[in-house]
């Protein structure tokens, strides 16, 4: 699931992703938080919505949608899933919050909150550690982390906070420290369980963390202000690994990482102006841009180990697939009725899920989706 910006909750994010979120987005996050405020983690690469959809690229048929089981609201999106299948993300209930949630075998289960509105979960990792964050009674977002059903707050200092990666290495999301800016004041960290806080990743001010691979080297993006005249051009794509941050280039404008494999690869998108977005995939020191077909609004979300990689084309609203990062972009097929879709992750096996939309002529609904 696509982070949450300042002042949104969970609906906000869905229909920004499928609705409004496909569309370019960064400006309207970077408005500042709101009163209340849930979450000032940045956003995933937004994709605008850049052309008329069209047909010339094959759907990637060879992979069957299903929608899974919600909580009776009218939301739902799958964020994560591990090598086991095991898949979690957040769902509306029926009473009007918004929850962290799990399913196996399609069967979801709801996971324990700290009291307030929402709770999100972000990953999941091959141990079946979810990570995520909860808003509390008091109305400020926390990261925790569930194992076994078990909610534990993560130590990681500041107001509001989430946990946005985990792998055997450890859990890595992002902070703010008090100050105006919500941008400029986040921090990147790391934490392992059983330590008594989290540590702060060195890095420039406005920092985030993205993802961890199992031997513990991070992704995430730096100069991510709010005040910046030309932010478009000045993020910047960073892994980090024992101290020591590397900045993994650009294609003409600002990079964002998305994910890290365990080969080390990295993929995100290039965000060159407001209506050109180029995927890329950062491999051996290399930043080199993914095939688009010639589309403009291609973004890339997630790899697994052996080099598949999912994301969404903005410009159609659909998932989409590289086989490999040399092969041609394909669509992932809608589930009966929808008409939106949002790949997030993908396991070794090569299961993709993420979320789709349908519109009734008077509101968006989201649902959950596993392609396999």
């Amino acid at each position: 699931m696509p982070g949450i910006g300042p002042g949104e909750t969970g609906v906000d994010t869905m229909r920004r992703s499928l609705v409004a979120g496909l569309m370019m987005v960064t400006s309207a996050a970077l408005a500042g938080p709101a009163a209340g405020a849930s979450d000032p983690v940045p956003p995933r690469t937004p994709s605008p919505r850049t052309a008329a959809p069209d047909t010339t690229t094959p759907a990637a048929a060879v992979l069957t949608p299903t929608v899974l089981p919600g909580l009776g609201g009218s939301s739902a999106s799958a964020a994560a899933v591990n090598d086991s299948g095991v898949v979690a993300g957040t769902a509306l209930a029926t009473d009007g919050r918004y929850y962290a949630v799990q399913w196996t075998g399609g069967r979801i289960t709801r996971l324990p909150a700290l009291g307030g509105a929402e709770c999100q979960a972000r990953d999941i990792d091959n141990s079946g550690r979810i990570v995520g964050g909860c808003m509390t009674a008091a109305g400020t977002f926390k990261p925790v982390m569930w194992e076994g059903g078990r909610l534990t707050r993560i130590p990681a200092p500041g107001d509001f906070g989430m946990a946005v990666a985990t792998s055997k290495a450890g859990i890595v999301g992002t902070y703010n420290v008090p100050g105006d800016d919500p941008f400029q004041t986040r921090r990147a960290f790391l934490w392992r369980p059983g330590q008594a806080s989290a540590r702060t990743i060195t890095a420039p001010i406005g920092a985030s963390a993205e993802g961890i691979n199992d031997s513990g080297r991070v992704v995430g993006t730096m100069r991510w202000l709010w005040a910046d005249p030309s932010p478009l051009g000045q993020y910047r794509a960073w892994t980090w690994s024992a101290g020591t941050q590397t900045q993994l280039g650009t294609l003409g404008g600002g990079t964002t990482p998305n994910d890290i494999n365990n080969a080390g690869q990295v993929v995100g998108t290039s965000i060159v102006t407001g209506s050109r977005l180029v995927p890329f995939i950062w491999s051996s020191g290399r930043l080199r841009a993914l095939p688009t077909g010639g589309r403009n609004s291609l973004t890339a979300q997630a790899l697994n180990d052996g080099g598949v990689i999912v994301g969404t084309d903005g410009s159609q609203e659909r998932a989409i697939r590289w086989a490999s990062p040399s092969s041609p972009v394909t669509y992932l097929p809608q589930p009966s009725g929808t008409m939106l879709s949002q790949g997030q992750d993908v396991n070794r096996a090569g299961t993709v899920v993420g979320m789709a939309g349908s519109y009734d002529g008077s509101a968006f609904r989201f649902v959950a989706v596993v392609w396999k």
